[in-house]
């Protein structure tokens, strides 16, 4: 796995293992939506690829279609 991985729930327990997962198979960085967000410093520094943590509700597919489009280079 190469590029870029967005997690849903990426914040939370199971979101953060499922991370680790992913850099440990190649990701080069993250996009960890959840409802809070997150603090993306210390989430890149945990985890050591570059993290982008918005808040997003991904029942909300117009919203998960903006974050989409907001990083084409990351498909």
């Amino acid at each position: 796995m190469k590029g870029s991985v967005l997690v849903t729930g990426g914040t939370g327990a199971l979101g953060r293992v499922t991370a680790k997962w992913a850099v440990a198979r190649g990701a080069t960085s993250l996009v960890l939506a959840s409802r809070s967000g997150g603090d993306e410093a210390a989430l890149s520094a945990e985890l050591g690829v570059p993290v982008l943590a918005p808040k997003l509700d991904v029942s909300n597919a117009e919203a998960v279609r903006a974050l989409v489009a907001a990083h084409p280079g990351q498909r």
